[in-house]
């Protein structure tokens, strides 16, 4: 399980079958409004981009429809993320 996350951000955690060494992860730095999606980008590794199996945000797992996977980035849903 890879995961991201500061105080002041919400913890963004990735599940993979087996034993793959994760990419770098970086933190969405770009239209951090509310409302607006997040976008997690990666220097792509196809395997592990592959392995992916869920996604949870702040320990909520995901449904397949609140994300999306692409080559180099993950996109979730901003309906997803509740701001306190």
């Amino acid at each position: 399980m890879d995961s991201i996350g500061t105080e002041e951000s919400v913890s963004v955690s990735f599940i993979t079958e087996g034993e793959l060494t994760p990419p770098v992860i970086a933190a969405d730095t770009t239209q951090n409004t509310v409302g607006q999606p997040i976008e997690i980008v990666f220097s792509d590794n196809t395997q592990w981009r592959e392995a992916i199996t869920k996604i949870s945000v702040d320990d909520m797992v995901l449904a397949d429809t609140q994300y999306t996977i692409e080559v180099g980035k993950i996109i979730i849903d901003s309906r997803c993320i509740y701001y306190f």
